[in-house]
């Protein structure tokens, strides 16, 4: 009966609902901003490698050397090892794609008018070669550092900063899962 206050209401005259930021979406944000952090962290700080001799001990990353004895000297290296080099292009390669995967990311799960036009499967993409990139850099470091010779006297160790490297690209791979899985809720990319 169309006065009865049972009478079905037509899709015109429903109020448009408000779409929902889904629980994947959010994590993909929350893990592309983590990841990057974690890179950006890594690369700018120099506790990568520490060291311990008989008269000095030191620290080093991928842009200075540090070496204390009665104060702390830092100097950036002018000799720059193949791998180093490597790193540094792989990891800031992987943090520039990183910055791009969180916005795409974001814009993937907010009202964005460009969220329906190949946003979600391009954050997925670039946090994948984000991640990839990263992993990349982090295993040709730990390749060459592992095989170069240090003095006996002279005991080497990983620093955070090495592990805070190590725990960026899989939050990026993480980001890229969440935002693959998503997307594929939402329907195949048939829209590319």
């Amino acid at each position: 009966m169309p006065g009865s206050p049972t009478a079905q209401v037509s899709d015109t005259q429903r109020p448009p609902k408000a779409r929902a930021m889904p629980g994947w979406g959010v994590a993909a944000c929350l893990l592309a901003g983590l990841g990057e952090m974690l890179l950006l962290t890594a690369l700018s700080t120099e506790y990568w490698m520490l060291s311990r001799g008989p008269q000095h001990t030191g620290h080093s990353g991928l842009w200075q050397v540090c070496v204390t004895g009665m104060q702390e000297t830092c100097d950036t290296p002018t000799d720059v090892t193949g791998t180093v080099q490597a790193t540094r292009i792989c990891l800031v390669l992987a943090a520039v794609l990183g910055v791009l995967c969180t916005v795409l990311a974001v814009a993937a799960v907010t009202s964005c008018p460009c969220r329906d036009s190949g946003v979600g499967p391009g954050a997925t993409i670039v946090s994948f070669a984000a991640g990839v990139l990263g992993l990349a850099a982090m295993v040709v470091f730990t390749a060459g550092v592992w095989d170069s010779t240090a003095s006996s006297q002279v005991q080497r160790s990983f620093g955070w900063s090495f592990s805070l490297g190590w725990a960026g690209p899989p939050a990026l791979l993480l980001a890229g899962v969440c935002s693959l899985l998503l997307h594929l809720r939402r329907g195949p990319y048939s829209h590319i």
